[in-house]
């Protein structure tokens, strides 16, 4: 008995919709003219473009009709399945699904919703889609100022993207690697650096509208650098720790990288101005090695606290994680 108690308790609390879920949820009207909106049946006052309304959950259609002097549409606006419930789908939730199934609060209704009113069928969007003055326009030209100052590879950097589609684009970015003004200022000076980044990625506008709002893409990267670094290493079988046999030596060191990344963003048009910003994770294959050392045989030192230069510079093949970040700027046209 005491056990059907706790799984009763544990099933109720699962029950992510019912417990968070209000009764009533809101929805942002976009439309495409001034116009009156009907709810249901409830005329609202004032003809607007934009208007924020509240709703009752259900699991049936609510109608809105949008008119003025000489336009007039109406949509029939399906629920979704809310935030809430979906969140029953985390492990030891799951009972919620079979709690919340009938229960009202597990929907709700897209946070915006777009009505072309000179769209004469019963369509509607989950999103607001590109202004018609920039439909013509497919490229953008962008920089990443922030670059300048980037801890790991600092460059100058170009990007061009181009849509290929109503909800895709490719864009490609090409790099000229910097000195790595970090090291100079640690006094492990990086002098004569030589090299360059480019990549490929593709995007996808999960909101069907190209070249802006928020997209997934899937970027592939190589990179090729050399410079020259002020390293400190020690004999192979002396003791690590005593620092009476470490020795300074300026070396070459060649990189080469191949990254895939997959990347979540949003890009925004403002006047033709592009702002994109972006984060991701991905997988990077690495190849390092030294050149001109005095002592080939000998071994790096540890710093007392590792660092990402340190670890970047480790000679050898192999596999590591890397995590894009970034903000470009750039112009449409």
């Amino acid at each position: 008995m005491k056990r059907l108690c706790i799984l009763l308790i544990f099933a109720g609390l699962s029950s992510c919709a019912t417990l968070t879920n209000s009764r009533i949820t809101a929805a942002r009207i976009i439309i495409s003219h001034p116009a009156t909106l009907v709810i249901n049946g409830d005329t609202l006052d004032h003809q607007l473009e934009k208007r924020k309304i509240f709703l009752e959950r259900d699991s049936v259609a609510t109608e809105i009709t949008a008119f003025n002097d000489s336009l007039l549409k109406t949509i029939q606006l399906l629920p979704v399945n809310s935030f809430s419930y979906l969140m029953n789908a985390y492990p030891g939730f799951w009972p919620g699904f079979w709690i919340d199934r009938h229960s009202k609060k597990r929907y709700g209704y897209p946070q915006t919703v777009y009505i072309n009113l000179r769209d004469t069928t019963q369509n509607y969007l989950r999103y607001m889609p590109l202004d018609e003055q920039y439909l013509h326009y497919k490229n953008i030209l962008k920089i990443a100022p922030l670059k300048f100052l980037g801890l790991v590879n600092p460059s100058v950097a170009l990007s061009y993207e181009r849509r290929t589609g109503n909800a895709f684009s490719t864009q490609l970015t090409v790099a000229a690697l910097l000195s790595d003004w970090q090291l100079k200022l640690a006094g492990q000076f990086s002098t004569e650096t030589r090299g360059g980044r480019v990549a490929i990625e593709e995007k996808w506008y999960y909101k069907q509208s190209a070249l802006s709002n928020q997209y997934v893409g899937l970027e592939l990267e190589y990179l090729k650098k050399r410079n020259r670094q002020l390293m400190t290493f020690y004999p192979e079988n002396s003791d690590p720790y005593d620092y009476q046999f470490h020795y300074p030596d300026t070396i070459g060191i060649e990189r080469r990288n191949i990254s895939l990344n997959i990347k979540y963003g949003y890009q925004k048009i403002i006047k033709r101005f592009v702002m994109d910003f972006y984060f991701g994770a991905g997988i990077r294959y690495r190849n390092v090695w030294h050149t001109d050392r005095q002592h080939p045989e000998d071994m790096m030192t540890t710093p007392r606290h590792p660092n990402v230069h340190h670890i970047r510079s480790q000679p050898g093949e192999y596999f590591t994680f890397c995590m894009p970040l970034n903000l470009s700027i750039g112009w449409l046209f």
